[in-house]
């Protein structure tokens, strides 16, 4: 599935051209799960490396890289995070690992990012779930309409010697047969209510979207952080596999486990989690 980045808005017309297709639509990605932690000292991050591609027909599911280099911050996304019209006419609607590149070029530091990303995202979402709705409205209603969680990302690094975050939720409604709704809640630190660095603030995407204090207790350093991060990954891992097991569901969160250490003098991958992601530039 070759990727492309396409500034161009879907219609009306060409998401009612696409859905009368009655083309699978691939709606990868479900799940996941990303957590970033935020100290003084700085932060870590660490997700699963599970992808779920689906169709009509068949289940994919590639070890990927959750995080994204973007210059001095990083993104991660969770839920639809990539659709695309399937089944011999392989068309890509979006990526939210495209819209932010794209973005970020055009950026001036996280919060530029953030609202920048938004309106894209936001434009990209509506015309792709357009389609899906379209193509399979069992599908929408029974896994997407209202549910939350959509599509959720974050950007995240440190800013004047500061670590600085923003989470960013979207979820999607229909209103009619063909007509959805795209609405966002976006959270940073700092900037958010609450946002008390000496605390620690714990942002998590994926099975559920959360930002703010953790309750205690909290790892006392970044390198206490990296086995409780794990930890954590590791039992939203456990628990799909039982839900998975119970339900007769496919896995939704697996694989490897990134950790990512950021501080002000630099990235790196932690001792034995780089998963399978690229080695950083430096």
């Amino acid at each position: 599935m070759g990727d492309r980045i396409d500034g161009d808005v879907l219609g009306f017309t060409e998401v009612k051209a696409l859905a009368a297709t009655l083309l699978a639509l691939a709606l990868p990605c479900f799940g996941s799960t990303v957590i970033v932690w935020l100290t003084p000292e700085g932060i870590v991050a660490a997700a699963d490396s599970l992808e779920t591609a689906s169709d009509k027909l068949s289940v994919t599911q590639p070890t990927v890289c959750k995080f994204l280099p973007l210059g001095n911050y990083y993104f991660a996304s969770t839920g639809y995070t990539r659709m695309e019209i399937a089944g011999g006419r392989d068309e890509l609607l979006y990526s939210s690992k495209d819209v932010a590149q794209a973005v970020a070029q055009e950026s001036n530091g996280i919060d530029d990012f953030t609202s920048k990303f938004v309106e894209a995202m936001k434009q990209k979402l509506t015309s792709a779930m357009g389609a899906s709705l379209k193509a399979d409205r069992r599908h929408f209603l029974r896994e997407i309409n209202g549910k939350g969680g959509a599509l959720a990302a974050t950007v995240f690094g440190i800013e004047e010697g500061q670590p600085k975050v923003s989470l960013i939720a979207f979820s999607v409604t229909a209103s009619g047969t063909s007509e959805v709704k795209v609405q966002e809640s976006v959270q940073r630190c700092p900037g958010a209510q609450g946002c008390d660095l000496e605390r620690g603030i714990f942002a998590q995407l994926g099975i559920r979207d959360f930002m703010g204090p953790k309750l205690e207790p909290n790892p006392p350093t970044l390198v206490d952080a990296v086995p409780w991060a794990a930890n954590l990954i590791q039992a939203e891992i456990d628990g799909d596999q039982v839900r998975s097991q119970r339900q007769r569901m496919t896995r939704r969160v697996g694989g490897p486990i990134t950790i990512l250490t950021i501080r002000p003098t630099g990235a790196q991958w932690a001792d034995s989690y780089q998963g399978v992601c690229a080695n950083l530039e430096h």
